[in-house]
Protein backbone atom coordinates (compact mmCIF):
# COMPACT_ATOMS: atom_id res chain seq x y z
CA UNK A 1 0.00 0.00 0.00
CA UNK A 2 1.38 3.36 -0.90
CA UNK A 3 1.67 5.96 1.61
CA UNK A 4 0.88 8.71 -0.95
CA UNK A 5 -2.09 8.37 -3.36
CA UNK A 6 -3.11 10.95 -5.51
CA UNK A 7 -6.07 10.03 -6.76
CA UNK A 8 -7.87 10.82 -3.16
CA UNK A 9 -7.34 14.57 -4.10
CA UNK A 10 -9.68 14.01 -6.85
CA UNK A 11 -12.89 15.59 -6.73
CA UNK A 12 -14.99 13.34 -8.77
CA UNK A 13 -15.56 9.75 -7.50
CA UNK A 14 -16.08 8.60 -10.55
CA UNK A 15 -12.67 9.48 -11.31
CA UNK A 16 -10.85 7.79 -8.14
CA UNK A 17 -9.02 4.73 -8.63
CA UNK A 18 -9.70 3.88 -4.65
CA UNK A 19 -13.02 4.41 -3.08
CA UNK A 20 -14.81 3.40 0.57
CA UNK A 21 -18.17 3.89 -0.46
CA UNK A 22 -19.57 4.17 3.39
CA UNK A 23 -23.15 5.32 3.87
CA UNK A 24 -24.23 6.27 7.42
CA UNK A 25 -28.03 6.29 7.53
CA UNK A 26 -29.28 6.79 11.21
CA UNK A 27 -32.65 4.40 11.79
CA UNK A 28 -35.53 6.50 12.18
CA UNK A 29 -38.27 5.86 14.42
CA UNK A 30 -41.56 7.60 14.18
CA UNK A 31 -42.26 10.99 16.12
CA UNK A 32 -44.66 10.95 19.11
CA UNK A 33 -45.08 14.66 18.97
CA UNK A 34 -46.64 16.60 22.23
CA UNK A 35 -50.66 16.72 20.86
CA UNK A 36 -50.26 13.25 20.19
CA UNK A 37 -49.14 12.46 23.62
CA UNK A 38 -51.85 14.94 25.04
CA UNK A 39 -54.34 13.00 23.38
CA UNK A 40 -53.36 9.52 23.91
CA UNK A 41 -53.14 10.98 27.83
CA UNK A 42 -56.08 12.47 27.83
CA UNK A 43 -58.23 9.39 26.25
CA UNK A 44 -56.65 6.97 28.13
CA UNK A 45 -59.18 4.71 30.62
CA UNK A 46 -56.89 3.52 33.13
CA UNK A 47 -53.56 4.01 34.90
CA UNK A 48 -51.83 1.69 33.16
CA UNK A 49 -52.58 3.23 29.70
CA UNK A 50 -51.43 6.82 31.09
CA UNK A 51 -48.29 5.49 31.96
CA UNK A 52 -47.85 4.18 28.69
CA UNK A 53 -48.25 6.99 27.20
CA UNK A 54 -45.72 9.00 29.90
CA UNK A 55 -43.14 6.13 29.17
CA UNK A 56 -43.47 6.24 25.06
CA UNK A 57 -43.34 10.03 25.28
CA UNK A 58 -40.12 10.02 27.87
CA UNK A 59 -38.49 7.25 25.09
CA UNK A 60 -39.12 9.92 21.87
CA UNK A 61 -37.43 12.77 23.77
CA UNK A 62 -34.15 11.28 24.69
CA UNK A 63 -35.20 11.23 28.25
CA UNK A 64 -32.68 7.48 28.37
CA UNK A 65 -30.15 8.51 25.75
CA UNK A 66 -27.52 8.45 27.90
CA UNK A 67 -28.85 6.43 30.69
CA UNK A 68 -29.41 2.49 29.63
CA UNK A 69 -30.56 1.81 33.14
CA UNK A 70 -33.33 3.94 32.47
CA UNK A 71 -34.20 2.94 29.11
CA UNK A 72 -34.05 -0.91 29.97
CA UNK A 73 -36.30 0.22 33.80
CA UNK A 74 -39.00 1.67 30.93
CA UNK A 75 -38.47 -1.32 28.33
CA UNK A 76 -39.19 -3.58 31.50
CA UNK A 77 -42.52 -1.95 32.90
CA UNK A 78 -43.73 -1.58 29.50
CA UNK A 79 -43.20 -5.26 29.00
CA UNK A 80 -45.14 -5.68 32.53
CA UNK A 81 -48.01 -3.49 31.15
CA UNK A 82 -48.56 -6.10 27.91
CA UNK A 83 -48.30 -8.82 29.91
CA UNK A 84 -50.68 -7.88 32.65
CA UNK A 85 -53.12 -7.08 29.22
CA UNK A 86 -53.18 -10.25 27.26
Amino acid sequence: MKIYQPDRFEEDPGKRVTSCPVSLTQEKKPVYSVPQFQKDYLDANTVKDQEKALIRFAKSNAAASDSPETYHKMEERLQKISEREH
